[in-house]
């Protein structure tokens, strides 16, 4: 019976190509995530990722997902006036973004993107980091760091860590007060400030944030 349901359950059927993830959006979602959801296709209709040891086959699928993310980021960044510098902090590059009209030049928020290590960039996430510039009126410090494959996972934390290092060094320590970590949940809502995966690995380092 297990092995019925089973080969029922795998059996392979007809795809339909143009299936989007997302049939419907909830009218509550906001318009950029709704256009954002239905443009979403069906994952189970994408190839299998490339194997971890093909950096071409990698580097080709970050370009092509990032590409149009940067353009969508350099868009809304412009429009709500946040200006874009190159820096390096300590060995590590980042994009610095200052909204038009800073509130407190003493206090920096520093953003690690998502994109589960393996895809994104700080300009492929500059809609996120612009969003969190703007609402707060508080320059932002994007970390790009090497995503996985070309980076392990421990190597992607490790330069994550160091700039926090390098930051507390410039600034003779960190604290909530003066260095805020911060994520995005939704383009048009405010940011989530004070929670975000790189807390733990920070505070195992020995360094109080």
């Amino acid at each position: 019976m297990l092995h019925d349901l089973l080969g029922a359950h795998s059996a392979p059927a007809e795809r339909d190509v143009t299936k989007k993830l997302f049939q419907r959006v909830a009218p509550t979602v906001s318009k950029d995530w709704v256009d954002a959801f239905s443009g979403m296709p069906d994952p189970s209709l994408e190839p299998i990722a490339p194997a971890p040891n093909d950096l071409a086959g990698w580097e080709a699928k970050q370009t092509a997902f990032n590409t149009p993310q940067e353009k969508i980021g350099k868009e809304y960044a412009a429009a709500q006036g946040v200006g874009i510098s190159e820096v390096e902090i300590g060995t590590i590059k980042a994009l610095e973004l200052s909204p038009n009209e800073c509130k407190d030049d003493n206090k920096l928020v520093v953003y690690a993107h998502g994109g589960a290590y393996t895809l994104l960039s700080a300009r492929s996430s500059l809609l996120g980091a612009s969003l969190i510039a703007s609402s707060l009126g508080l320059r932002v410090l994007s970390i790009d760091y090497t995503p996985a494959p070309q980076a392990r996972w421990r190597g992607v934390t490790d330069e994550v860590l160091s700039v926090f290092r390098e930051l507390a060094e410039s600034r003779g320590g960190l604290s909530s007060s003066s260095v805020i970590v911060g994520r995005v949940m939704s383009p048009s809502g405010p940011p989530d400030i004070g929670l975000s995966g790189y807390r733990t690995p920070v505070r195992a380092a020995g360094q109080a944030l």
